[in-house]
């Protein structure tokens, strides 16, 4: 499902590219028609060369990997320590050596 602000809907992009490549509208002014930039139209016309109508899809914005997140060992460090320990996260920060914000991040996420 598309989000509250955007522009296209998934028949909306069918429809700018099947002008520009059906009835052959250049890509400024079926973009134009469909008020959005020329950048947008060749976007969504790359992704239909590239996928067909199912690169027309809403995709994800999550990430594909995280480079910079804990590693699976380090988290279950700190919930074993905050388990064991029963401290909250500024205490847990100093007697670990890690930033507050990083243990608040991994109580959190296991909620």
């Amino acid at each position: 499902m598309a989000h509250p602000s955007a522009r296209l809907t998934q028949f909306g992009r069918l429809l700018l590219v099947q002008r520009i490549t059906e009835l052959g509208w250049p890509p400024a002014q079926a973009a134009e028609s469909l008020g959005v930039s020329r950048a947008t139209a060749y976007k969504w016309l790359a992704r239909y060369r590239q996928e067909g109508t199912s690169g027309l899809a809403d995709r994800s914005s999550r990430p594909h990997r995280s480079p910079h997140a804990l590693p699976a060992r380090q988290v279950r460090q700190i919930l074993a320590t905050r388990r064991r320990r029963r401290e909250g996260p500024h205490r847990l920060s100093y007697r670990l050596g890690m930033p507050r914000s990083t243990i608040y991040g991994c109580c959190a996420a296991t909620r």
